[in-house]
């Protein structure tokens, strides 16, 4: 009896302890599937821009910024469009630059002599800056003072898609539909109201014409159920309306009449 007692509390033992081991197996899986950026390796950081330098202009257009706080910045025709990434957001980009570790591949970069031949028309030199063990380090493409590799500008192009991506996917947060006679909200006290189509006198399909043709839509602005203005879009020319507070873009209207809009708030 007693063996046959050793055998069954052993057993016991064993299939707890399996038990167990598999609940902290489980648990270790789900906290290694959860975003936890304080755990990533601390080479890069922000803040991190991305603008083109022209040349003739002798000037620097801002593109994309990003600060610590995980601000980011796009400028489109001197607005400045903000929105704050989320942790999967800014752990992607934090991906995307340790996988594309454009600071170790610039130190394969040579140096351009200063007596070799280069194009003498102006150029666009992409730059993107970034900090880098502390300090504030600046990459370049398309620039005269550096020979490149195939692999750095791969790097560097991957980096300048990502910052696309998050760009595209908050001007999909911003487009907005609206059709005839239909309100919708610009923010908490203002709201856009598609009044009437003015002229659609656009080369109907399959057909072929001399001229495009335009489309112009008519809208007045709101604010406590009191107009506050009103104003006129077409495509293809006055597309965009600007004041104090909104920029509002015609991007498209279908043949039924209805619109797409990209509203900024500044």
């Amino acid at each position: 009896m007693n063996k046959k007692f050793i055998i069954l509390f052993s057993l016991f033992n064993l299939i707890c302890c399996q038990t167990n081991q598999a609940k902290t197996n489980s648990t270790n899986n789900d906290n290694t599937n959860q975003v936890n950026i304080s755990n990533l390796k601390t080479k890069y950081d922000f803040p991190l821009e991305f603008n083109i330098f022209y040349e003739c202009e002798d000037k620097t257009e801002k593109i994309y910024r990003l600060d610590k706080d995980s601000n980011f910045e796009y400028f489109e025709n001197n607005i400045s469009i903000k929105f704050k990434l989320s942790d999967n957001d800014k752990k992607s980009l934090f991906d995307v630059l340790y996988k594309n570790d454009i600071y170790e591949l610039n130190k394969k970069s040579e140096k351009i002599p200063p007596d070799a031949p280069q194009t003498e028309e102006c150029r666009a030199i992409s730059q993107i800056s970034v900090t880098v063990q502390n300090k504030t380090n600046l990459f370049e493409l398309n620039d005269r003072k550096l020979y490149h590799t195939k692999e750095y500008n791969e790097a560097f192009n991957n980096i300048k898609n990502k910052l696309d991506e998050f760009k595209n996917k908050y001007l999909k947060q911003i487009t907005k539909e609206i059709i005839l006679n239909e309100e919708i909200s610009l923010n908490n006290e203002y709201k856009l109201k598609y009044l009437k189509l003015v002229e659609d006198s656009r080369c109907p399909e399959n057909a072929r014409c001399i001229w495009a043709g335009r489309v112009t839509i008519k809208f007045e602005i709101i604010k406590n159920n009191k107009i506050e203005t009103e104003f006129e879009l077409s495509i293809p020319e006055k597309d965009t309306f600007e004041n104090s507070l909104f920029k509002i873009k015609l991007i498209d209207v279908s043949k039924n009449g209805k619109c797409v809009l990209q509203v900024f708030n500044k």
